[in-house]
């Protein structure tokens, strides 16, 4: 995802890999079973059922399709906040350096 064209203008190839390196060091892997669909794109029930069953505080994503208010409903249900990543990377500036290194002094924060 974070080589589609919208992503390639704002971050470099070396921020995507310390990007995906930072959040692989917190990653667990889950199994769903498809029984959480709340969202109108069958394609992303995926993602909402990950966030639900991982028991994550965030999820990330500017697909509009899971800022729809069902979506926000059953998140909310579980205490999960969906976020888009402008504001994502907002929330890590706001960390302290030595928990992200310079991975996000340099980048170009967007609505």
């Amino acid at each position: 995802m974070l080589k589609r064209g919208r992503f390639q203008d704002r971050i470099t190839p070396t921020q995507r890999t310390e990007l995906l390196e930072l959040l692989r060091t917190g990653a667990e892997r889950v199994e769903i079973e498809g029984s959480v669909q709340p969202c109108s794109d069958v394609k992303d029930h995926k993602f909402i059922e990950t966030a639900v069953v991982g028991g994550v505080d965030l999820l990330v994503s500017g697909d509009d399709h899971l800022h729809e208010p069902a979506v926000f409903e059953c998140l909310a249900a579980a205490e999960i906040e969906v976020i888009r990543p402008a504001d994502f990377v907002r929330t890590l500036h706001q960390l302290k350096p030595v928990q992200t290194g310079n991975l996000f002094t340099d980048w170009k924060i967007e609505p």
